[in-house]
C-alpha cells in the first residue's frame, strides 16, 4: 500500500471512528459529564465566562474554564447545547493528540509506521474513551501530549535551533494551566527535566524552568484577577491553592475551615502509592502484549539509545512515578503516559519491519498474534451486531470487513508480517471497532442516560416551585442541564416543611432520603412520589397530584 494512499485511508478511518461513533449518538453520562454539562449550561445561560458555576451560584473552580469555553463555542457553532456539542471539544482534542503522535513518528520512522501507529492508537480503549467524554481530563492530556511532542521534536535540532523549540515548550506548559491547572506541567516537566539531566543539559533545563515559571504566572494572572473581582480572595484561594497544592501534596491538615462541599480538592481521590501499577497494564489494551514485547526489546537494545528512545524510556517510567507522588489519584490522570506507549509501539513496529529475523520466535508470535487475534475478533463485529439487533443490514454492510479480516488472519502462517499486512490489519480493526461502536454506544445509552427520567417529570413541574437536596458537583449540575433551570437547595431536615406548605411544590431527592424520612412524609396529605430514574436514582416528590 503506497504511503500517500495509506495516509488518506488512515485519516478517513480515524475521523469516522472518532466523529462517527460516540460523539453525537448518546446523552450525558455519569460520572464526569454531568459536571461539565451543568457548568457549560450555566455559562450558556448567564453569559458569564470568567467564573465557572454550578446552579448559577456556586463557583466551580476545580479547573480553569478552557474546556467550558470550548464547549460553549461548540454549542454556538452547532446552534444548540446538546450532549454532542459539549462532547465535541474532547473528540477534537483527542484527534489532535493522534496528530501529534503521527507528526513525531513520521519524522522518526516514516509514513508507513506512523499510519500503523496512529491506527493502533485510535482503537486503544482507554484513549478512545477519554476522547469521547466531556471532561477537562482530555484538555490536560492534550497539553501534555503537545509538550512531549514539541520537546521530542527539539531533540533532532542543534544547539541554536533548540532555543526556539524550548521557548515553544515553555509556552505550551504555561498555557496548559488553563487546561487543568498545574496538572499537565506537573506531569510533563519532570519527565522533560529528567531527560535533559540525563543528556547533561543542565543549563537548558534551568532556562526552560525559568521561562515556564514566568509564562505560567503571566498567563494565569488575568484569570486570577477576574476571580478576585468576582469573589475576592476566597475564589483565588480555591482555584490557585485548594485545586493546585490541595491536589498535588498531602496537606489535608491545612484544609481551610468551612469549605463548600462542591470544592472537595483537599479530600478527593486519595489512594495508595501503588495505585497506578495495574492501570499501567490496562492502559495499552488491546495492545498490551505488543507493548510488553516492545518494552523488553527497548530495555535490551544494543548499541545504546537514541535521544528519542531515551526520552521514551524516561517518560514510560516517569509519568506513573510522578503521579504516584501526587496526593490525588485517578486512572484518568495516567492518560499522558499513552504518548510514550504509542511511541513504544512505533519503535517495535519499525524494528519488526526492518529486521524481523532478529526477533526471537516467541516475540514474533506475540506480536503477530496480538494483531491477528484482534483483526479476527473485530471482523466478527458486524455479525455480532446483526445477531444482537436481529437485523441483517449490519452483516451485509460488514461483509467486506469480515472478508478482509479473515483473509489477513489466514496470511499469518505465510511468514513474518510485512508493512502491507500490518496496515491492512490495522484498518480492518479500526473498521470493525467503528461498526461495533455505531451500535454499541446507542444501545448502552438506554441504560446510562438520565434524560428520559427528567423528560417524564417535566410536566409535573409546571406551576410548581422545585427544590432539591442535592448540593454537589455531580448530580446538581445534571439537574441544571437536564431541566434547563437553577434549582434552590433545601436542607434534608426541611424537606417535609417545604412539602407541607400550601403552595404547589416539588423536591428532587435521592431514594435513600425518602427511606430516611418515610414516617414524616407519609403524614403529609396528597403526597405523590414519582418512580425513580437515572443513574443516580433520583426521586421527585410532589405535595399534591398534578392536574
Amino acid at each position: 500500500m503506497r504511503g500517500r494512499t495509506l495516509e488518506v485511508w488512515t485519516g478517513l478511518a480515524v475521523v469516522v471512528l472518532y466523529l462517527g461513533a460516540g460523539t453525537f449518538d448518546h446523552g450525558i453520562w455519569s460520572p464526569v459529564e454531568p459536571t461539565v454539562a451543568g457548568v457549560t449550561w450555566g455559562m450558556w445561560e448567564s453569559g458569564e465566562l470568567a467564573v465557572p458555576r454550578i446552579n448559577l451560584e456556586h463557583p466551580f473552580l476545580d479547573t480553569p474554564p478552557l474546556y467550558f469555553w470550548m464547549a460553549v463555542a461548540s454549542a454556538s457553532v452547532l446552534g444548540e447545547l446538546s450532549p454532542g456539542a459539549i462532547r465535541l471539544p474532547a473528540v477534537l482534542l483527542g484527534l489532535g493528540c493522534l496528530g501529534i503522535v503521527f507528526w513525531i513518528v513520521r519524522r522518526a520512522y516514516g509514513s508507513g509506521v506512523a499510519c500503523i501507529t496512529v491506527l493502533f492508537a485510535a482503537v486503544t480503549g482507554m484513549f478512545w474513551d477519554l476522547a469521547h467524554r466531556a471532561a477537562t481530563d482530555m484538555a490536560g492530556t492534550a497539553f501534555a501530549f503537545l509538550a512531549f511532542g514539541v520537546f521530542a521534536r527539539s531533540l533532532e535540532e542543534g544547539e541554536s535551533d533548540r532555543r526556539r523549540w524550548d521557548a515553544l515548550v515553555a509556552l505550551v506548559l504555561a498555557a496548559s494551566f488553563y487546561g487543568k491547572n498545574l496538572y499537565s506541567l506537573f506531569v510533563a516537566f519532570p519527565v522533560i527535566g529528567a531527560t535533559l539531566l540525563v543528556r547533561r543539559e543542565a543549563g537548558r533545563l534551568v532556562r526552560l524552568a525559568l521561562a515556564t515559571a514566568a509564562g505560567t504566572v503571566l498567563l494565569a494572572l488575568p484569570w486570577a484577577w477576574a476571580l478576585y473581582e468576582a469573589g475576592g480572595g476566597e475564589y483565588v484561594r480555591i482555584a490557585l491553592l485548594d485545586n493546585t497544592v490541595g491536589r498535588l501534596l498531602p496537606l489535608e491538615a491545612f484544609q481551610p475551615d468551612g469549605v463548600d462541599p462542591i470544592n472537595d480538592a483537599w479530600i478527593a481521590e486519595r489512594e495508595s502509592w501503588a495505585y497506578y501499577v495495574l492501570p499501567m497494564f490496562a492502559y495499552p489494551l488491546p495492545w498490551t502484549p505488543l507493548a510488553l514485547v516492545a518494552a523488553v526489546r527497548i530495555f535490551r537494545a544494543r548499541g545504546g539509545w537514541s535521544a528519542l528512545r531515551t526520552f521514551l524510556v524516561i517518560g514510560l517510567a516517569g509519568v506513573p512515578l510522578v503521579l504516584s507522588l501526587s496526593s490525588a489519584k485517578s486512572t484518568d490522570y495516567l492518560a499522558p503516559v499513552l504518548f510514550f506507549v504509542f511511541l513504544l509501539l512505533a519503535d517495535v513496529v519499525a524494528e519488526w519491519l526492518e529486521i524481523p529475523d532478529q526477533f526471537p520466535p516467541w516475540q514474533r508470535w506475540v506480536l503477530v498474534g496480538n494483531v491477528a487475534v484482534l483483526a479476527a475478533a473485530t471482523s466478527l463485529a458486524p455479525l455480532v451486531v446483526a445477531a444482537l439487533t436481529e437485523h441483517a443490514w449490519p452483516a451485509f454492510l460488514g461483509l467486506p470487513i469480515f472478508a478482509v479480516g479473515w483473509w489477513l488472519v489466514s496470511r499469518v502462517g505465510d511468514g513474518p508480517a510485512d508493512a502491507t499486512w500490518l496496515a491492512r490489519s490495522a484498518l480492518a480493526v479500526a473498521a470493525g471497532v467503528a461498526v461495533f461502536l455505531f451500535w454499541g454506544v446507542p444501545g448502552l445509552d438506554a441504560r446510562k442516560n438520565s434524560r428520559p427520567f427528567f423528560e417524564a417529570i417535566r410536566p409535573d413541574l409546571e406551576g410548581r416551585a422545585l427544590h432539591t437536596t442535592f448540593r454537589d458537583a455531580y448530580r446538581l449540575p445534571l439537574v441544571n442541564y437536564s431541566l434547563g433551570r437553577a434549582v434552590p437547595f433545601v436542607a434534608r431536615d426541611r424537606v417535609a416543611e417545604v412539602l407541607a406548605a400550601d403552595a404547589p411544590a416539588a423536591v428532587l431527592v435521592p431514594v435513600e432520603e425518602l427511606e430516611r424520612q418515610e414516617d414524616v412524609l407519609r403524614a403529609i396529605p396528597g403526597l405523590v412520589v414519582r418512580a425513580e430514574g437515572g443513574q443516580h436514582r433520583f426521586r421527585l416528590v410532589l405535595n399534591a397530584p398534578g392536574g
